[in-house]
């Protein structure tokens, strides 16, 4: 089996590679576009090229022999130009994809459309939204296109990606670490929705080997962990000498506020939407609007008094939609999982500096 990997640098692209490349003799290629991650990829022996979106030839050749395609890019600037980037994009990489080869793109769970800080998952038939906005129309950019060029296309929301090599790892741990007492938004038993990179892994290998129809899935892992199995990983697995705390409710207490901070509140809840269906259409006042919304937000926390609140922000629920089932992602079988790419990536490290 062999899969190629757009946009292998960013933290899933290469974390992806890692775990198929030693952990499920998985032939893998790597493209990227700059050469600053090529350390990460010579270290541990996997294979990259720069990728060229302007020349479908070459990508033809750095293509040929995979049998998935996984698309993990997101193109930097400003919203207006992001997602005509990516529709460019996924147009050249299924264009140029061996003929039976799979396309996997892979979104966000934050597609369903919930506004920013929105804490259980709900489908919104409106995006609330820009990042939602963007991934969705970019879901069915791939629906297209796989029909245009008749590919068998995926889209895979994903949940929030754990892992050591992940940034989300070490902000919960460094947030645990630094409090006494960690209040958690929510009952213990609230089903959250993570994954790990061993999960996204099993659940690419079941939609290679056709064990899973082309589709829309949620991947989050099954069973769903809790939030008490979430927060323990962490302080259990890391020896944080932490206590914590779940709350049914947010401290809701009612704060003094001045005038400009009760409409900068007024503002946040539509904030969303005006950004998504109103700047992105206008890029000539889209910057100038987000400066003085920034102004207002500053001086809007400068003048109001702080509540206790929780450590960090989990998105809680099931979701709606379809989710790739048979994935082990217990959490003795995470644990083990993330033990052993720790060991290997830590001695890899400690070798090559030898």
């Amino acid at each position: 089996m062999k899969i190629g990997i757009i946009g292998a640098s960013s933290q899933v692209g290469s974390s992806i590679a890692l775990y198929c490349k030693h952990f499920t003799n998985t032939d893998v290629v790597c493209l990227v576009r700059a050469a600053y991650s090529s350390s990460f990829f010579e270290l541990f022996d996997i294979a990259y090229d720069r990728v060229d979106f302007n020349n479908q030839d070459t990508l033809k050749q750095q293509l040929s022999g995979c049998d998935a395609v996984i698309d993990c890019s997101f193109p930097a600037g400003q919203l207006y130009n992001i997602l005509p980037a990516i529709k460019k994009s996924v147009e050249t990489i299924i264009a140029a994809m061996p003929e039976k080869a799979i396309f996997i793109y892979m979104s966000s769970i934050m597609a369903y459309g919930m506004p920013p800080d929105q804490e259980y998952l709900e489908h919104y038939s409106i995006p609330r939204s820009s990042y939602a906005f963007i991934k969705r129309n970019a879901e069915k950019e791939v629906v297209r296109l796989c029909k245009k060029y008749s590919k068998k296309g995926y889209n895979f929301r994903l949940s929030q990606v754990h892992g050591f090599l992940q940034s989300v790892n070490g902000s919960f741990r460094e947030k645990l670490s630094s409090a006494s007492i960690a209040y958690i938004s929510g009952p213990p038993q609230t089903p959250t929705n993570t994954i790990f990179i061993n999960s996204v892994c099993a659940a690419i290998i079941k939609c290679v080997n056709a064990e899973v129809k082309p589709g829309l899935y949620t991947l989050v892992s099954q069973p769903q962990w809790t939030l008490a199995e979430l927060y323990n990983y962490y302080v259990v697995n890391y020896n944080i000498d932490c206590r914590l705390e779940y709350l049914e409710e947010l401290n809701k207490e009612k704060q003094k506020t001045t005038l400009t901070s009760s409409v900068i509140k007024r503002l946040k809840k539509y904030r969303p939407l005006l950004e998504t269906y109103i700047l992105m259409r206008s890029p000539g006042i889209s910057i100038k609007f987000k400066g003085r919304y920034r102004q207002s937000e500053v001086y809007s926390a400068v003048n109001e008094v702080a509540v206790k609140t929780a450590i960090d922000f989990n998105l809680l629920g099931i979701p709606p939609f379809n989710k790739i089932d048979n994935i082990n992602s217990s959490v003795q079988e995470v644990v083990a999982h993330e033990k052993e790419i720790e060991t290997f990536y830590n001695k890899m490290i400690t070798d090559n500096r030898r």
